[in-house]
């Protein structure tokens, strides 16, 4: 693996970790193995940075849907594939990467701000077409852009509460919300 990769791979799980705003360039190389001038060298200012991390997370999460939608045979089970996403995450003490990146949004450049929403247009789609897949199979009376909505938010509030308890309850709660939703509760 290149330094540059090794770089953003790091930089990748920091962020998860403490955000973009902590991140240390010094600290960062490190951690890798490098001097600080070695990640300058690769990314001058910490915009560049967090601009490749934005286009690497795009690319990882298109692949990661992709992955989702070829091992569900429906709707339901692609929309549950992804809640573990969220609990994955909870259990390796990160948040969702766009998830952390959003609190930090005041920090952002306007590009990597576009870059950052353009993730999230990416989760809304996604779900969009899971949920309008579902069909009548989705037993709740609410637009599907608005479920989707919900979803996304529920998923990334309850990562982030969660963060702070020793439990994933409020994870678990919106995966209860979700069976009822399709109708999984007896």
């Amino acid at each position: 693996m290149s330094s540059r990769n090794r770089i953003e791979s790091v930089a990748h799980q920091t962020v998860q970790k403490s955000g973009l705003k902590n991140l240390s360039f010094r600290t960062l190389g490190a951690e890798v193995g490098v001097k600080s001038s070695s990640v300058h060298y690769h990314f001058p200012e910490k915009s560049d940075l967090g601009g490749a991390l934005i286009q690497r997370y795009r690319q990882s999460l298109a692949t990661t849907l992709a992955e989702i939608d070829d091992a569900s045979p429906n709707a339901y089970d692609a929309i549950k594939l992804f809640s573990k996403l969220f609990t994955q995450e909870c259990s390796e003490g990160k948040i969702c990467f766009a998830g952390m990146l959003a609190a930090e949004v005041e920090f952002l450049n306007e590009s990597n701000r576009e870059g950052l929403q353009a993730i999230f247009n990416m989760y809304h789609t996604w779900l969009l077409d899971q949920l309008n897949q579902a069909g009548d199979e989705l037993k709740i009376d609410l637009p599907t852009p608005t479920v989707a909505h919900l979803l996304l938010a529920s998923l990334e509030g309850a990562l982030l509460i969660d963060r702070a308890h020793p439990t994933n309850d409020r994870l678990s709660s919106v995966n209860i919300l979700i069976d009822s939703w399709f109708g999984k509760i007896n």
